[in-house]
């Protein structure tokens, strides 16, 4: 039934984007309601009582790993391919960064039931979320500046005058980007909830308003199907298209069987790390896909890739969670 909800909504995704000429705003309006809604009651509703025992290093750590080993590979496969510099910044996020909030956390409640949920937050709020704030923002702002300036740059403006007044701007910037770092990591809604989940004693708000908490949690993977129909696109580029074979080859199978193969050789139950390896083999994240598209960073390529790989993304999670059920 969850699926089959999932894929109603994404099927009315690209419906209303047929029938629609400005779908933006509503996309931005689903976001904001899963953000400061519904993320937040599916982690009220599962993190009170957990503990952060030695094993919860796993899907802390996994997240900036996954993270590091996507550039790497774009690094290594950038000169075959001859991507630019916006499609290897593009290429990097997508593969460094999963969908494993909107999507990830709702799967894996489906796949592997209640008691991995916890761990799927933990891989989520702590890693790719921090990931997110700290790097991938980062790395976007940096790349998309920069595309400003080689605009400018082209329109024959007087370079003195550029680096002159990019110098101040630049030092502004460096002053408070750390504020502005943490600022944004503690402002952030579902990051408060898990907080406040970890530290407070809410088991009487769980009993009040527990079945409140289990509807709004049941609304994140339809609406996520939702946001990815109103972003999909049928006709892809050739160019693109090689850029996303790479791109689902990288992030659905190569990095989860890695991951896979190293626990499996320091002996780790595999009950241990299901959920953190179905985590890191989710499709792209959403929100910095959409950070890349605003800032006009390959857009055709990061909104195709999105719209196939989360579909693909569905069925190859699946085909994981089968294959580790082989070895409990």
């Amino acid at each position: 039934m969850t699926f089959f909800l999932a894929a109603v909504s994404f099927i009315a995704g690209i419906a209303i984007r047929n029938l629609s000429s400005n779908t933006d705003r509503f996309a931005i309006w689903l976001n904001g309601f899963v953000i400061w809604v519904a993320l937040p009651a599916m982690i009220l509703r599962s993190i009170p009582g957990v503990e952060l025992n030695a094993s919860a290093w796993l899907p802390i750590v996994v997240p900036w790993c996954g993270f590091l080993a996507a550039y790497l590979f774009v690094y290594l496969f950038s000169p075959l391919f001859n991507w630019s510099s916006s499609e290897r910044v593009a290429l990097g996020i997508l593969v460094g960064l999963g969908n494993t909030a909107f999507l990830g956390i709702p799967l894996i409640q489906v796949l592997l039931g209640d008691g991995a949920i916890a761990t799927a937050i933990l891989f989520d709020q702590l890693g790719s979320f921090l990931v997110l704030s700290i790097c991938a923002i980062t790395i976007i702002a940096i790349h998309s500046q920069s595309l400003q300036l080689d605009n400018m740059n082209a329109r024959n403006v007087d370079e003195h005058i550029i680096v002159a007044s990019n110098s101040n701007v630049e030092k502004a910037r460096a002053e408070n980007k750390l504020w502005s770092i943490f600022k944004r990591i503690f402002s952030f809604p579902p990051f408060i909830s898990l907080l406040a989940s970890l530290t407070l004693p809410l088991d009487g708000l769980q009993r009040t308003i527990g079945p409140v908490l289990d509807i709004l949690s049941l609304t994140i993977l339809p609406i996520a199907l939702l946001v990815v129909g109103l972003h999909f696109r049928f006709a892809v580029d050739v160019r693109d298209f090689r850029a996303m074979i790479w791109l689902a080859l990288i992030k659905l199978l190569v990095l989860p069987a890695m991951l896979f193969a190293v626990l499996m050789y320091i002996a780790m139950p595999v009950a241990n790390f299901a959920p953190v390896l179905l985590q890191l083999a989710m499709p792209p994240m959403i929100t910095p896909a959409l950070l890349l598209i605003a800032a006009g960073i390959v857009p055709r390529l990061v909104a195709t890739s999105l719209g196939y790989l989360t579909l693909l993304g569905c069925a190859t999670v699946y085909a994981w969670s089968v294959l580790l059920a082989q070895f409990t």
